[in-house]
C-alpha cells in the first residue's frame, strides 16, 4: 500500500471508525506470516519506568502487528496512556508465538509481556560496540532497521518518517490535532513491520 493511500484509509478508519480515543486499522498484506506475530510500538521516548523530574516516562502511542496476512495498527488518539498500554499488553498476551520484534527488549520493557519473544535484532548488531557485555538497549549499538533491511516504499514520496520524528509528531497531534501527524505515525509503524517481515 503506497502512502498516500494509507493516509486516505487512515483518515477514513478515524474519521468513521475510531473509539473515543483509539483507532484501529487493518490491511491485508500480500505475505502471509506462517507462525507467530511481529511486534511493533512507537512510543514518545525511550524511558519505559515511571520518570522522575529529569527524564519524563516514555508512553506507547502505537501497536502493530503483523500475524498471518493480516496488519493490525492501534493508534492513540487521545494521552490515556494507562488505559491503552493495558489494551495493548491484552492484544499482544493474545498473539502467537514466537512474538517477532526487531530489539525485542524494547517491547518486552514497555509492554510488560516477557515471554516468547525472539529478537530480530540478534543478527544485526555490531559486537565491538557492546563495551559492557550486555544485552541492554542503551548500551549495544545495533544496526538501525532501515539499514538491516531494504525500503519497502517504491519511491521517495512514499517513505515513512525516522522512528526519532515520532515524539514529536504525537506533540503536535495533541497541539494541532491535525490527522496526517497521527496517520504519519501510523505508517511508521506500518512500514516498520514490513522491514521486520523480511527478517523473518
Amino acid at each position: 500500500m503506497l502512502k498516500q493511500e494509507f493516509l486516505k484509509e487512515f483518515r477514513k478508519y478515524f474519521l468513521y471508525g475510531s473509539g473515543e480515543w483509539l483507532v484501529k486499522f487493518y490491511q491485508k498484506t500480500n505475505r502471509s506470516l506462517e507462525k507467530g506475530a511481529i511486534i511493533d510500538i512507537e512510543t514518545t521516548g525511550l524511558n519505559p519506568s515511571k520518570g522522575n523530574i529529569y527524564i519524563p516516562a516514555s508512553h506507547i502511542v502505537t501497536l502493530g502487528i503483523y500475524q498471518g496476512d493480516l496488519i493490525r495498527i492501534y493508534q492513540l488518539t487521545k494521552p490515556n496512556y494507562v488505559g491503552f498500554l493495558n489494551v495493548c499488553r491484552r492484544i499482544v498476551e493474545k498473539t502467537p508465538k514466537p512474538r517477532y520484534a526487531y530489539v525485542a527488549h524494547f517491547e518486552q520493557s514497555f509492554l510488560g509481556v516477557i515471554d516468547g519473544w525472539h529478537d530480530l535484532t540478534q543478527y544485526y548488531y555490531d559486537r565491538q560496540y557492546d563495551f559492557y557485555g550486555t544485552d541492554d538497549f542503551e548500551a549495544v549499538r545495533r544496526q538501525r532497521l532501515v539499514d538491516a533491511t531494504r525500503n519497502p516504499c517504491p519511491t521517495r514520496e512514499d517513505w515513512d518518517i525516522d522512528g526519532s520524528e515520532v515524539p514529536a509528531r504525537w506533540s503536535q497531534w495533541l497541539t494541532g490535532r491535525q490527522i496526517r501527524d497521527l496517520a504519519e505515525i501510523s505508517y511508521h509503524c506500518y512500514i516498520d513491520l514490513l522491514r521486520e517481515r523480511q527478517l523473518v
